[in-house]
């Protein structure tokens, strides 16, 4: 296109782009069934589902044509049109608009279908000329919303989805129509039920779709799933532009993304250390504490515009924060308000709506009032680095888009671009200390303004600065705030929790992937940070930095790597860190990788004992399973022994037992080595070699001490209650005939007592202090849940806050070892959360609605009448509701609370509270 005709063309999407922005209240309304486009301004008609609009072209009458028809249904409504279009393309511009999408004919010639998004839907025609030629007929036609198609969800794979929705009514057909244009959905499928799986759809394609009803006379609004795509996260590398969770858009001013694909130049990934041309060493193209940035767009004014857009699965267990870093440079060139140079970011949901405008969104057209810095006598405006933090964790297994656009000038004279870095991380800052320090040290994502404090007393602040310095253990919160729209009203608190840490590594391993004859095992890491070195009392938390030995040489170091192996046996290791190795723990397993190409034998024997049996190169003598490979041939062994070999036994009776029978052979008396040879039924020799031992008749004298809590005593079914001599015969325990003569005598006995202090543990005071009030004892011995723990006589027990309870017993040992025995129970004060009931606004007590809580680590309270109309939504920790509704007083009535709280001892758990507040006036 030679640069005349581009002219004419930014020219006249200017001129399209100012009448739809600033000539909405210049309008007709008609009610006409056949409406043309005016030749000039906005006319407005009406439809209802039993009509149907026809719009033609405009009446020929004028030199130059900028008109626009807007068609508006019921709000329960769609609007769809269909018809044709003839057009001279280097003069004409016919276009559609339904506030979210947009058609625009470019051909000289063809059809349009298109379905709106809305209730509204924008028909416009522009010409330079007379347009005596150009002509097009429109039918429009409005369907309703099917209110009783509801609850409709989508879950998508690679190359298949599910979409399942519920009807109230009787229906029991339904047909599904879907597209890849967000324009119309001409795929349709009748199915009869409310499950429908598709497995025709394309890998990483946007699909837009509605249902409509058994009689086809209703439909639900348009809504959209995405399939999946196995390319790199946001969170794993921001710069990969190629990957298929990014998409890379370019276009001119009116239309971003008209084209699919990276430019060169325009969409460019940049190295730290070098400055922005245009503002020179006062602006890094890559921000503090980064290695790279993107940057979007260039300096050349050609009235380009590019995009691009990460798709990202938010998984809050994994990541609940991101954060990104922007910078920008604007031309103000002092055109009309929207054909200036433009920076904007949105993040969106599947069907590319906006999650929060206010905390979610930015859009810096050049202005002076922007209060940036300004260059070259304030004709380039420039925002140095900013950084804005968006809480993920409202977002758990949604599917989220971040999209960044910038622009040049309508006019193909002035520029616009910006940079951006992107990181996925948590709300819970880690310390940079560990081990047996209770000094702590954390250090809050960079560029934000701060304010630290203890969660327990939030109006003290402790500190402004980035890193903060502990010495006592605890939770500790920091105020993050930054500039502009995404300031101090959308700022977020993040903690630290003080403390002991180790590291405490564990891990798992799965088979996922089959790549011809090479297997894909998915490790998947499991380490936790631990308060105690012993890894009883277990966090949450991730560790900090892993290290693996994958077993075949190689190494890595993400979280949970995907290797593929050769057939084989593999050792493999994990080394778990924190505070850059300071701390480390390691976890070890062994995988066995078999293969589908491998050829596998298997061998059942036995061996006499002292034979050995050959398995490839290596010879075994004992009794068990061996894998023997050589490359793909695994050969598996089940060896046992012939359970017959050479044997000693020895053997005992009495002399009231003689003579002696064994193995057929008579024996009067004792014998010392009699030796016996055997042959087994499997032909293995053996022999017995037999000692034989003769016990006497005896007669044994027994005296005995016996502490007090001994009696009553039982010996040889003989009950003795009190000290003294008895004597009596009994069978001895090789069955000889015995005479036992038995003396008693009584010891003196130990009275066991402890004290503890205090006598329940908290998270704030778990040190546990046990002190022995024994009598009448020399040594004791302290058992924590049956577990010998201490000797001495005062016992400092840390308490694992993980339980609910811990047995202590103490064993008082007196002189002569007649000992006594005392038990006490500990038990922990559990986090609790209180909720009023009822509260009185009016009044000068009880006057609002505050929620009390004790070891809660976060609390989210949304208030709802009993209709589920939201009223409130507050920070329940710091935060209480005052029964109005933006500053008005509500009436008295039963409201209903829903609070979403998390404890100390799992910051990663949420729990969720429900009831009923009485508001009284």
């Amino acid at each position: 296109m030679n640069s005349k005709l581009l002219h004419r063309t930014v020219h006249r999407c200017q001129r399209l782009m100012l009448l739809i922005t600033f000539l909405l209240s210049s309008f007709v309304s008609f009610s006409q069934t056949t409406i043309n486009v005016p030749s000039w301004g906005i006319s407005r008609a009406t439809i209802t589902p039993e009509d149907t609009l026809t719009v033609l072209s405009p009446v020929h009458n004028a030199s130059e044509y900028t008109g626009v028809v807007i068609v508006e249904a019921p709000e329960n409504a769609v609007v769809t049109v269909t018809g044709t279009y003839s057009l001279d393309p280097m003069v004409d511009t016919f276009f559609l608009n339904d506030g979210k999408y947009s058609f625009r004919a470019d051909s000289v010639s063809g059809s349009v279908t298109m379905t709106a998004h809305g209730n509204e839907l924008l028909i416009g025609f522009y010409s330079s000329e007379y347009a005596y030629s150009s002509s097009f007929s429109l039918t429009v036609t409005c369907t309703l919303l099917c209110s009783h198609i509801y609850d409709i969800q989508s879950r998508s794979g690679i190359d298949e989805a599910t979409i399942s929705w519920r009807d109230s009514s009787d229906a029991t057909q339904w047909t599904f129509h879907y597209g890849t244009s967000p324009l119309y959905q001409n795929q349709v499928i009748t199915v009869n039920s409310t499950t429908l799986i598709l497995d025709t759809v394309l890998e990483h394609t946007l699909y837009h779709y509605y249902i409509s009803d058994e009689q086809n006379n209703c439909r639900t609004a348009a809504k959209c799933f995405i399939t999946r795509c196995e390319g790199a996260s946001l969170c794993e590398d921001f710069t990969d532009l190629y990957s298929c969770m990014v998409s890379c858009r370019s276009g001119f001013f009116f239309n971003p993304d008209l084209n699919v694909g990276r430019v060169a130049g325009r969409h460019t990934v940049m190295t730290a250390g070098t400055y922005d041309l245009v503002i020179g060493e006062s602006l890094p193209t890559v921000p503090e504490e980064e290695d790279f940035s993107v940057r979007l767009g260039n300096a050349y004014a050609q009235s380009q515009a590019e995009s691009i857009t990460y798709e990202y699965v938010v998984d809050s267990t994994v990541h609940d924060l991101l954060l990104m870093r922007y910078a920008a440079v604007l031309q103000q060139p002092g055109h009309n308000y929207f054909e200036q140079p433009r920076f904007k970011f949105d993040i969106m949901d599947v069907n590319m709506d906006p999650l929060d405008a206010t905390c979610y969104s930015a859009d810096y057209i050049a202005d002076t009032n922007l209060g940036w810095n300004k260059r070259y006598g304030g004709t380039v405006l420039w925002k140095e680095w900013t950084p804005v933090g968006i809480n993920l964790a409202p977002l758990h297994g949604e599917t989220i888009f971040i999209k960044l656009t910038t622009f040049d000038c309508a006019h193909a004279a002035h520029f616009g671009y910006a940079y951006f870095t992107l990181h996925c991380t948590d709300k819970i800052v880690l310390s940079a200390n560990c081990g047996e320090i209770i000094e702590n040290e954390f250090t809050a994502p960079i560029g934000f303004s701060y304010r630290w404090y203890r969660e327990e007393n939030p109006d003290s602040t402790l500190s402004t600065e980035r890193t903060i310095a502990v010495t006592d253990s605890g939770i500790y919160c920091c105020y993050l705030s930054g500039e502009g729209p995404l300031g101090s009203t959308c700022g977020m608190v993040m903690k630290a929790i003080a403390g002991f840490r180790y590291p405490y590594a564990q891990f798992s391993a799965q088979l996922v992937d089959s790549n011809d004859c090479i297997q894909g095992y998915k490790f998947t890491n499991e380490s936790v940070i631990a308060n105690n070195p012993e890894h009883t009392r277990l966090t949450t938390l991730p560790c900090e930095s892993y290290e693996w030995d994958l077993g075949d040489g190689s190494t890595s170091t993400e979280r949970n790597p995907l290797h593929y192996y050769m057939p084989g046996i593999y050792p493999i290791r994990l080394i778990a860190s924190l505070s850059n190795g300071a701390c480390q723990d390691t976890a070890y397993d062994t995988i066995v990788v078999t293969s589908p190409c491998s050829v596998w034998d298997t061998i059942v024997d036995t061996i006499c004992q002292g034979e050995g049996y050959r398995l490839f190169d290596t010879v075994v003598y004992d009794a068990g399973i061996y894998d023997r490979d050589s490359m793909w041939t695994y050969r598996t062994l089940f060896l046992t022994l012939d359970p017959v070999g050479d044997t000693t036994i020895y053997d005992t009776i009495v002399e009231n037992q003689l003579p002696h029978r064994f193995d057929g052979r008579l024996f009067p008396c004792a014998v010392n080595d009699y030796i016996i040879e055997h042959v087994s039924p499997r032909g293995c020799v053996y022999t017995i070699h037999y000692y034989l031992h003769v016990y006497p008749n005896i007669l044994q004298s027994f005296d005995t001490s016996l502490c007090f809590s001994e009696f009553p005593f039982m010996w040889h079914d003989r009950l003795f209650d009190d000290a003294g001599h008895s004597s009596y015969t009994y069978r001895g325990q090789h069955g000889e005939d015995s005479t036992l003569t038995f003396s008693v005598i009584i010891e003196g006995q130990a009275d066991a007592d402890f004290v503890m202090e205090p006598g329940t543990a908290s998270v704030e005071n778990h040190i546990i202090r046990l002190s022995d009030h024994s009598r009448h004892s020399i040594d004791r011995e302290w058992f924590i849940d049956g577990v010998l723990y201490s000797t001495e006589g005062v016992v400092h027990y840390d308490y694992p806050i993980d339980h609910d309870s811990v047995s202590v017993t103490l064993v008082a040992i007196s002189a002569l070892n007649c000992n006594d025995t005392l038990s006490q129970t500990i038990y922990l004060q559990q986090p609790s959360i209180w909720v009023p009931n009822a509260f009185t606004p009016e009044e000068a007590t009880n006057n609002l609605f505050c929620i009390k809580e004790d070891n809660i680590l976060t609390e989210e309270v949304f208030i709802y009448t009993r209709t589920g109309i939201p009223i409130a939504h507050f920070d329940g920790m710091t935060e209480c509701w005052d029964g109005t509704l933006d500053g008005r007083p509500l009436p008295q009535g039963v409201y209903v609370y829903f609070i979403r709280y998390t404890t100390i001892y799992e910051p990663l758990n949420p729990i969720v509270k429900k009831g009923t507040i009485l508001l009284i006036r």
